[in-house]
């Protein structure tokens, strides 16, 4: 069986196809990755779902900072209940300043001490100790880091030149968009954004719907990642089949 790391390609379609088929259920929709000024006792966690209804699951930060990479910082559990625009806040305990790895999962039964990377080679060990990922988002303070959201059906953000101080989904595209202290705006890409091209002044706007880029379509993302799986669905056929004709 073909292998990434220690972590087949198999292992890795099935997460995708996990992933994809969760992708809407819940998602990460705003936060803040290092607010300005002193750092706060405590942060809130928006996420996004289907309005009126309840999920449980785990929020965990994974730290992608040189030997620290793979670590866990935080490991919050969370029952939401959805309002009628489809969001809910909670709050954790202050955040450690990325880089880092964030993570909404549904079950999570390892302990605080659990490392994803013992090796530190920015890669993941093992996707085993994931049921369903509901949704995964890496923010960089460097670009020589590298997280893991992309290796379980999420979003890497490219650095933009410092950590950003808030982070939301675009409301209609549900694309990220990134805001550094300046007030300056980037998508994942790193690409500036000009706030005129917003609906709605940028700041930060927990349980009430982001804005959007007034000519925002549907979600880039989803399709990138839907092509992505059919990719690797063909890889994983192509690698089935030279081995039916081997035998």
């Amino acid at each position: 069986m073909l292998k990434y790391k220690n972590i087949s390609l198999s292992t890795v379609l099935v997460s995708c196809l996990t992933f994809m088929s969760s992708s809407f259920a819940v998602l990460i929709n705003e936060f803040q990755p290092n607010p300005a000024g002193g750092d706060p006792d405590n942060q809130i966690i928006e996420l996004i779902g289907e309005a009126n209804t309840s999920q449980s699951g785990y929020f965990i930060q994974v730290d992608a900072d040189g030997t620290q990479s793979g670590r866990i910082d935080d490991l919050i559990s969370f029952t939401a209940n959805f309002n009628a625009e489809g969001l809910y806040t909670f709050e954790v305990p202050d955040l450690e300043n990325p880089s880092a790895t964030y993570l909404l999962v549904d079950q999570f039964e390892e302990a605080l001490s659990f490392d994803f990377d013992i090796d530190n080679d920015g890669f993941l060990d093992d996707l085993s100790v994931f049921n369903t990922v509901y949704d995964a988002v890496t923010i960089v303070d460097s670009p020589s880091d590298q997280g893991f959201a992309s290796m379980v059906g999420g979003i890497n953000l490219q650095f933009i030149g410092s950590e950003p101080t808030h982070v939301f989904r675009d409301s209609v595209s549900m694309e990220w968009i990134q805001v550094n202290s300046s007030s300056n705006l980037f998508d994942r890409n790193a690409n500036a954004i000009e706030a005129s091209a917003f609906n709605l002044p940028i700041e930060v706007s927990f349980e009430s719907t982001n804005p959007t880029i007034q000519t925002a379509e549907a979600p880039i993302g989803s399709t990138l990642y839907l092509m992505s799986c059919f990719i690797l669905s063909f890889l994983l056929l192509q690698h089935i089949g030279r081995n039916i004709t081997s035998k």
